[in-house]
């Protein structure tokens, strides 16, 4: 049993029809409107978007269904012309019996670590600090760059096997982000594994819809 097991939500696997409706709607409509088609989270939605290289079309972001500022919505809320800050001139707050638990110019934190120091981060990569303060970059990007240079715009750094740990520029390759969602297409499954996978996302969304409608009935009745 892994940790995540009954503390993450259920990955999201998507269809095939799923990924046509996204790339369809996307530039076109809200995020929210296209998670209740498909029936999943919106920062599901925002998530594969940006995957897969979507962006909004201009004519949705210049519309009222976008959300961005007309010049009169939040307009009682904005700074008017001429109006000064209540902070301006006012450098920190402070209180009295503040300055004895705070920290004196010089006082390096108990935590803090040495340039060069590499550590896991928590989503299971590697990451090298390279300049202070408190200054971090991706081993295995840091290792590529160091060899190849830059990472072209449109492009995706990722690992040849599973060992994520090995950030050896022979354990990595650049590839497209078309090329990377070709790889991990349900395509590329056993038909059996593929039957199952859109089961289990049916069976999915069909329980997030019922969750859906019982915090709303919950709501309603407080």
């Amino acid at each position: 049993m892994t940790k995540s097991r009954g503390i993450l939500p259920p990955r999201k696997v998507w269809s095939d029809e799923e990924l046509a409706l996204l790339r369809k709607r996307y530039p076109d409509e809200s995020a929210s409107v296209i998670a209740a088609a498909i029936g999943c989270r919106i920062d599901l939605v925002y998530a594969k978007a940006y995957r897969l290289g979507l962006k909004k079309s201009d004519a949705f972001k210049s519309s009222t269904a976008s959300g961005r500022l007309d010049g009169i919505r939040g307009a009682d809320s904005r700074f008017k012309k001429g109006q000064i800050p209540p902070n301006k001139g006012v450098k920190g707050v402070s209180y009295p019996g503040m300055a004895a638990t705070q920290f004196k110019k010089g006082i390096t934190p108990h935590n803090s670590v040495p340039v060069g120091t590499t550590v896991m981060a928590t989503d299971g990569y590697l990451k090298t600090k390279t300049a202070e303060p408190n200054q971090w970059q991706w081993t295995h990007r840091m290792n590529w760059e160091s060899v190849h240079g830059p990472i072209d715009k449109g492009m995706m750094l990722v690992f040849k096997t599973a060992d994520h740990e090995n950030c050896d520029p022979s354990n990595l390759e650049l590839i497209t982000r078309q090329e990377h969602m070709k790889r991990h297409t349900l395509h590329n499954y056993p038909k059996e594994l593929t039957q199952l996978l859109l089961l289990t996302g049916a069976i999915q969304r069909k329980i997030n819809r019922r969750l859906k409608d019982e915090r709303a009935t919950t709501t309603t009745n407080e």
